[in-house]
């Protein structure tokens, strides 16, 4: 798997965990996705388990008495800039986005990587319908 499959995959986790809903795929998006969702790494831990601590680290630092109401403020912000720009595609916005995901999962206590994998457990047993404007929804 290339890094812009896998990019666009975990674009994908993303959507698929926080707003139930992913892009129709050409190929078949849960045979592709499964195996990244259910296998954990060996080692110490996840990639984003880490990612998630440093972005942590760094905000706690940077803005102790933040509140998970005032993440997804900014984070609302941030998509509607990446919404409106021409720069949807732009590795730094979308890192933006990421790097507030990954710290309000933080600020709430909650590991990104086993929510993600427990919620595409269940997302990938659904069955999915496609809208007119592209986006999916759940019908059971």
């Amino acid at each position: 798997m290339n890094s812009r499959t896998f990019g666009n995959l975990w674009g994908n986790v993303l959507k698929l965990a926080f707003w139930g809903s992913a892009p129709k795929a050409k190929t078949s998006f849960a045979s592709e996705l499964l195996p990244l969702v259910v296998t954990k790494r060996s080692g110490h831990g996840s990639d984003i388990a880490i990612l998630q601590e440093e972005i942590a680290a760094w905000a706690d630092d940077l803005i102790p008495d933040r509140t998970a109401y005032s993440t997804i403020a900014k984070l609302l912000e941030e998509i509607g800039e990446l919404i409106a720009s021409e720069r949807m595609s732009d590795p730094e916005e979308l890192a933006d986005v990421a790097i507030l995901v990954l710290d309000l999962f933080h600020l709430q206590k909650v590991d990104m990587a086993n929510a993600v994998r427990d919620k595409m457990s269940i997302n990938i047993r659904r069955r999915w319908t496609i809208s007119d404007n592209g986006s999916a929804s759940h019908i059971n």
